[in-house]
């Protein structure tokens, strides 16, 4: 059964990870593919995976001749492909191309990836086609539902256990970055959203005591001309800084090699300002072994317990702050911390058994 997923391309983050991870995992009676409507990363990665990815023509909202271009390239495709169940991630594919799909009688999938609090425009629009069963990332998301009365399932998203690292190469390749062998690495891998609470770290760096050998590494991009504000405030942060702590702190902007880094961490950290829809990065630290530090709750609660990292509260500097510096101190408490979430992390978002999952929800949407 051809399985089509639909999502939008232009960005890049969780999610798009969560995409090429599922795209790459094999089942036998699925056959994913995927259609985006802007080049980008995302294309560029499921490409260079061996996935299936076409490409539509752009539209925009305000342009009814381009949405209606869009419309009827994407009711050729699935005719081409025979595809019978459509899977939409976000609602601005959804409210662009869920009513083609419907229209060719496929049976419509809406993946939901973060709570609908406040419905902007794309949630509205995509109401107008309700589909026929919903996926949620988290049971904190699937509280909020963007189609409240369409029955659902929680599947967790499913992330890779990146390469283990050879320890020569692992010291060689810290040093590279700064690192030396006695020194706790704590790493952030996150867009430059201002709820993930960047600055939040910077300041509870600046908290920390310089006795103890440690380094940060902040990883990421800023992909909107409001996260381009933001990560300049967190550089001129960092900037402010005295000069042994400055030298601590590295922004490493965007990077490819995300898992790499998480191997070579030894403390992830994430002090939200509001709850994880999921935690990409959280959930792709803990099968790295690394033991976090996250605010916030919402999904990462359901990631992590006691057993595996250190919950703080949302703007917490202080506390933040003080679970770093417990772990920096602690080898032994991050390693004991490290496994566990690792074996969390395996079984909630074994690739594998996820797309089993998804399989059950696409083979009962098909006999619908």
């Amino acid at each position: 059964m051809t399985v089509l997923h639909v999502a939008a391309g232009n960005a890049y983050g969780g999610i798009e990870r969560m995409l090429v991870t599922l795209g790459t995992t094999p089942h036998p009676a699925l056959r994913q593919e995927f259609v985006v409507s802007f080049s980008g990363r995302l294309e560029r990665e499921l490409d260079s995976a061996g996935v299936r990815v076409h490409r539509l023509p752009a539209p925009r909202a305000s342009r009814p001749l381009m949405v209606w271009r869009a419309r009827r390239a994407f009711a050729a495709l699935q005719q081409k492909l025979g595809a019978s169940v459509v899977v939409f991630h976000s609602a601005w594919p959804h409210a662009m191309f869920a009513a083609t799909a419907r229209a060719s009688r496929a049976r419509i999938i809406f993946w939901q990836h973060q709570p609908i609090t406040r419905p902007e425009w794309p949630d509205r629009w995509a109401r107008f086609v309700r589909p026929d069963l919903a996926v949620f990332n988290s049971q904190f998301t699937a509280a909020r539902p963007a189609f409240p009365s369409v029955p659902g399932r929680v599947i967790h998203c499913p992330v890779e256990e990146p390469p283990a690292l050879d320890p020569d190469l692992r010291e060689a390749l810290r040093m590279e970055l700064g690192a030396a062998p006695v020194e706790a690495v704590v790493l952030m891998a996150a867009r430059f959203e201002r709820w993930k609470g960047h600055d939040i770290l910077v300041r509870a760096a600046a908290q920390l005591s310089t006795d103890r050998a440690w380094r940060i590494w902040i990883a990421g991009s800023a992909q909107t001309g409001a996260e381009q504000r933001y990560a300049s405030e967190v550089a001129s942060a960092v900037a402010a800084l005295p000069p042994q702590l400055r030298q601590r702190i590295a922004l490493l902007g965007e990077r490819s090699d995300v898992p790499t880094l998480m191997r070579l961490a030894d403390i992830y950290c994430q002090p939200n300002l509001k709850g994880e829809p999921f935690g990409m990065s959280i959930a792709e630290a803990m099968r790295s072994s690394l033991p976090s530090v996250v605010s916030g709750g919402g999904g990462a609660a359901e990631l992590l317990d006691e057993s595996c990292g250190i919950g703080t509260a949302p703007g917490d500097t202080a506390a933040v702050a003080s679970a770093l510096q417990v772990l920096i101190g602690d080898a032994r408490l991050r390693t004991v911390m490290g496994a566990a979430a690792a074996g969390r992390a395996a079984r909630l978002t074994d690739p594998a058994s996820r797309v089993r999952d998804l399989a059950d929800v696409v083979l009962g949407a098909q006999a619908q």
